[in-house]
């Protein structure tokens, strides 16, 4: 009997905890699974170093969005869709997307330095930059604006932190 009382409470607890955890976040779009595919295929098959050294650049972008923010409305219908990478929050990635999804540009907030290449104006790991992937032919200032915006209020989140570059990079 004992041990059914003690089953029955442990039980219990366990309902009690998962009701209480909170669904994943879900952006203007739904979850952030459903911008793999388009994030992906919008940046190609590409290397870089931005989360990590010498990487395929889509998988680092996927990274940065498992954890993902509030969207944020667009004054031309479009939305930033955005999210952090685990256990590094502080990189981060985001995707302009249309109404009907389709990614018009695609950011990383990174941290250049961790990798050599030491900021001029904060120590490592203070200084954060800001690259902006962009379709050649869709090269919308808008875009930059967005996403500066973002980056500078995502980056401000550190109180040692400052957003010290930003650049663009125009893909085929």
């Amino acid at each position: 009997m004992r041990d059914l009382v003690h089953g029955t409470i442990i039980a219990s607890a366990l309902v009690a905890l998962i009701a209480a955890t909170p669904a994943p976040k879900q952006s203007l779009f739904g979850s952030s699974l459903e911008l793999i595919k388009p994030v992906a295929a919008f940046l190609g098959n590409r290397r870089g170093t931005y989360f990590w050294e010498g990487g395929d650049i889509a998988d680092q972008a996927v990274a940065g969005m498992n954890y993902p923010g509030e969207a944020i409305r667009l004054p031309n219908g479009n939305r930033l869709a955005w999210g952090c990478r685990p256990h590094s929050c502080m990189e981060k990635t985001g995707a302009i997307i249309t109404p009907r999804k389709a990614v018009r540009a695609v950011a990383l907030i990174h941290y250049p330095c961790a990798f050599g290449e030491e900021d001029i104006i904060l120590p490592c790991p203070h200084g954060a930059r800001l690259t902006i992937f962009v379709k050649r032919g869709d090269v919308d200032p808008a875009y930059s604006e967005a996403f500066e915006e973002w980056a500078r209020r995502e980056v401000a989140k550190d109180p040692e932190a400052l957003l010290t570059s930003v650049e663009t990079k125009v893909l085929p």
